[in-house]
């Protein structure tokens, strides 16, 4: 009876809610950007240090000659390095020279000493031959040398070479018979030659 009156007295305890735990969601970091790459810096161009042009013995495809026209040309120093456009020379040999005349003669170990003291800018230098018969007996106008420089030599030298587009880049001189023709293909062509030299011209007029 002691017992039952005891566990009738005792009072049952609340029930203790324990609240579910909460759930979470692992969301991974963003990734960082990457940094840009750098852009690399254009290592400058070294400075040319060649002291020696370059000479280059060739022949064109004749324009009034039905063959190969030999001709010297002369490239200045670093002309294989650079990208600039040179103004031109064209030297006609005399009788009864041919393209080395002005080679013997020393014109292109002069131009290399003036150019390497800062005296004479770099520039083609060109020797080309000029073929009988047109060398002796034309005077000029079609068929004659002439044509054969402005239609065969001077598109020959625009197409191989980085030659300046400027008639006052280009420049036509000549000894003794050469000089002859200097004269008249530079007094009639100043679209092609904004000067000429002639050096012991055998003739002046027509």
């Amino acid at each position: 009876l002691l017992a039952g009156v005891i566990l009738a007295g005792r009072t049952a305890a609340p029930a203790v809610q324990i609240p579910p735990k909460a759930t979470s969601t692992w969301t991974p970091p963003a990734p960082s950007p990457s940094p840009a790459p750098a852009t690399p810096e254009p290592s400058p161009t070294p400075a040319c240090t060649e002291t020696r042009g370059t000479i280059v013995r060739t022949a064109y495809p004749g324009a009034v000659v039905e063959a190969d026209v030999p001709v010297i040309a002369y490239l200045p120093p670093c002309y294989a390095s650079e990208e600039r456009r040179y103004a031109v020379l064209i030297a006609l040999h005399g009788y009864p020279y041919d393209e080395t005349h002005w080679e013997e003669l020393g014109l292109l170990a002069a131009a290399e000493s003036a150019g390497g003291s800062g005296g004479l800018a770099p520039l083609i230098i060109v020797l080309p031959r000029q073929p009988e018969p047109l060398f002796r007996h034309t005077d000029g106008g079609p068929g004659s040398y002439e044509q054969e420089l402005l239609d065969g030599l001077v598109p020959f030298l625009e197409a191989s070479y980085r030659t300046a587009p400027h008639p006052d880049s280009w420049t036509l001189a000549g000894i003794s018979r050469g000089g002859v023709w200097a004269l008249e293909i530079g007094l009639r062509h100043p679209e092609v030659f904004d000067s000429d030299v002639k050096l012991e011209a055998t003739r002046v007029t027509r």
